[in-house]
């Protein structure tokens, strides 16, 4: 042999050393790929905050708007109603609302329950094995009446029925 050069047996050696790398690899590759298209995704949460923040900014729930603008954050208690509030939601028959407008003081101005059959399901949130996501939210809102903005509460209380 010449100097510098090396024999086939060492190149055998070498050949099946990056084979075994290119496998570990490969394998490594699938079994990660294969957890992450195999994940579950649950997306309860994200639609629930979709839906509470729909119900207050969208023109079409409890959003107050005049003549000249609309105003985040203003609910218009003329559009506090349980027609309102079907039309505007999306995906309605497998949730259930219990949406309820509060005084500051925790006086209840108005309650609306729409689709009772889930939203009964509230009452067993605490059931560990159930068909039903449930979601509490209480947000600091203002109230439009008669002409006059107050500081309110709206407490909304979701139950997302599971398929």
């Amino acid at each position: 042999m010449k100097k510098g050069q090396l024999g086939i047996g060492s190149e055998i050696v070498r050949m099946f050393a990056n084979i075994v790398l290119l496998v570990i690899v490969v394998i490594f590759i699938a079994v990660v790929v294969d957890v992450h298209l195999n994940r579950e995704i649950k997306t309860n949460e994200l639609e629930s905050h979709l839906l509470t923040t729909r119900l207050i900014y969208s023109p079409n729930c409890f959003l107050y708007q005049n003549e000249i603008r609309k105003y985040p954050g203003i609910i218009d208690l003329d559009k506090f109603d349980k027609n309102i509030i079907e039309r505007c939601l999306i995906n309605k028959e497998n949730t259930g609302f219990i949406i309820d407008l509060k005084e500051i003081n925790g006086t209840s101005i108005k309650t609306i329950n729409i689709n009772e059959d889930i939203s009964d399901f509230l009452k067993f949130c605490n059931v560990k094995r159930k068909r039903f996501d449930c979601y509490f939210d209480e947000k600091y809102i203002l109230l439009e009446e008669n002409n006059e903005i107050k500081p309110a509460l709206l407490n909304i209380s979701l139950a997302i029925k599971n398929e």
